[in-house]
């Protein structure tokens, strides 16, 4: 999944918001496939977990939530960017 989610273009996450008119609320956030797959990733990814402590885990995830507000920014300013590029470091080295 990880080799993916680092060729997902910013406009492919733009258009998934726009084509169902979500909110930029935390839990409309959860729902886009993108941003779902990216959490899937980082917090249920068997490599991830064998050399990351669960707290630090909690850490990350809480880092890339924070940062999807800046990320959609990003995404539209760019469109076609990599998504991946506009990820909080640690998640985006994780991928």
């Amino acid at each position: 999944m990880n080799v993916q989610l680092k060729k997902v273009r910013c406009s492919e996450l733009t258009n998934e918001i726009e084509a169902d008119k979500r909110s930029y609320s935390p839990a409309a956030q959860h729902e886009v496939s993108v941003l779902k797959n990216t959490y899937d990733y980082l917090w249920d990814g068997s490599v991830i977990r064998a050399f990351i402590p669960e707290a630090e885990l909690l850490v990350l995830i809480d880092e890339f939530y924070a940062a999807v507000p800046v990320v959609i920014k990003q995404c539209r300013k760019k469109p076609w960017a990599l998504y991946v590029d506009f990820l909080p470091e640690k998640a985006r080295r994780l991928l």
